[in-house]
């Protein structure tokens, strides 16, 4: 949204940050008039302090800021990581900035390690910052229209990653937790190649439980940071006041390792894991134009028709913010895969115009999720979103040997096209 320069203040001779605006739209003034107006709101140590606003003389929207020397919790996590007792210390810290933003009115909707920053490297002293996206609920409108995202994929709530125009604090609850669970086990809850591939993990898929990285965290944090991150909202720890109190309260707080992304890729460099292969899950996904372009959703008719078929074919069904669908099915191999040919089928016979592509991956989920994110990344997605003509059916071609006995494929370089059922 901008650019940040360091700057003096001339009346206080101290540094500040100084954030010009590029963009010079109606929706680009507005947000940053309402970034400015969300930061002159609050008052709050962990929170990155308002100086000024204004327009210079050539016409450039700029803020001002108090300068904080320090990098950001994201450097941190990349070089040389946090113990489980600094991760929760950085979190209480952040919990309080929430409590007094969302006490104040305030959402900030974009909650990740990189809107964190850290004074002289110290995690107790974290400061939130950049309120670019962030929304004050008592204004009379909403600059997000219903059905499009706003937020950075891999740490929005389930409601963001549908669209939803009505988002409570508990979504910053939610990037709250994917800030904890990066920061304490070096590695990001909800990752991928691609933005819709993250979207989907987000809807579907639940994080790698936080154990397997971090042994050392108790049952009674797990248990909290389970609520942080939980896709229902109503059922989500409500607000940032809630969850300092909630951390607070954590008394047993193992010290243990720094992790980092740089340990963790040394340390799995090598590692291989065997899944069970008897339960698979399958995902069906269908969409028009490219995976970060938003386009239409389906119809109120049509998702009501598509709801249906989930339900009759027990599949779980969530429209994405992009535009398009996801519809996830489990259960033994070759049934299961089948099921989510046959709802592939019944998806393009209500969407005749859509791209359609199904994967299927061995258990548990969290592998469907990683398989996903890879598929997004390749030939078979990029063919799905918009190079593949409207109305296919594309399978990766792990897939595709499933369901090779009873459906016709057509098997290409990097993708398999399912053509229908075998006579």
């Amino acid at each position: 949204m901008g650019i940040v320069f360091r700057a003096l203040d001339q009346e206080t001779q101290r540094p500040v940050a100084i954030k010009i605006l590029d963009g010079r739209s109606a929706l680009d003034v507005e947000r940053a008039r309402r970034e400015a107006q969300a930061l002159a709101r609050l008052a709050d140590p962990a929170i990155v302090g308002h100086v000024s606003d204004g327009v210079t003389d050539s016409g450039q929207i700029y803020l001002a800021m108090e300068w904080v020397l320090g990098i950001t919790a994201g450097e941190r996590i990349a070089q040389d990581g946090f113990s489980l007792r600094e991760a929760v210390a950085l979190a209480r810290r952040v919990a309080g900035a929430l409590a007094s933003a969302h006490g104040a009115g305030v959402l900030h909707r974009d909650i990740k390690p990189s809107n964190v920053l850290l004074p002289n490297n110290d995690p107790a002293q974290a400061m939130l910052i950049d309120f670019g996206i962030a929304r004050i609920t008592d204004t009379i409108s909403s600059l997000t229209r219903t059905g499009h995202a706003i937020g950075t994929p891999g740490y929005m709530a389930p409601e963001q990653a549908r669209g939803e125009r009505a988002i409570t604090p508990a979504a910053d609850v939610f990037g709250l937790g994917c800030l904890l669970y990066e920061c304490a086990s070096g590695h990001p809850a909800f990752s991928g190649t691609a933005a819709v591939a993250v979207i989907v993990k987000i809807l579907m898929a639940e994080p790698v439980a936080i154990s397997e990285h971090c042994p050392e965290i108790s049952s009674e944090l797990r248990t909290l940071l389970e609520r942080m991150l939980c896709k229902d909202p109503a059922r989500r720890i409500p607000d940032g006041g809630a969850a300092a109190l909630a951390l607070a309260a954590i008394r047993d707080i193992a010290d243990g390792p720094r992790r980092s992304a740089l340990h963790l890729a040394i340390a799995t460099r090598n590692v291989t894991a065997d899944a069970p292969a008897d339960w698979l899950h399958c995902l069906v996904m269908a969409a028009q134009g490219q995976p970060d372009d938003p386009h239409e959703p389906p119809s109120d008719a049509e998702l009501a028709a598509l709801r249906g078929l989930a339900t009759a074919h027990d599949a779980e069904l969530d429209l994405l913010a992009t535009g398009g669908i996801a519809a996830h099915l489990e259960g033994q191999p070759v049934t299961a895969t089948r099921r989510a040919a046959e709802l592939a089928f019944e998806i393009r016979r209500i969407l005749p115009r859509w791209s359609i592509a199904l994967v299927a991956a061995i258990d548990p989920i969290p592998t469907l999720a990683e398989t996903t994110s890879s598929l997004l990344a390749g030939g078979a997605m990029a063919d799905l979103f918009g190079k593949s003509p409207p109305g296919s059916i594309v399978v990766h071609p792990d897939t595709a040997k499933l369901l090779a006995d009873e459906y016709e494929v057509q098997v290409g370089r990097g993708e398999a096209r399912l053509l229908g059922r075998r006579t």
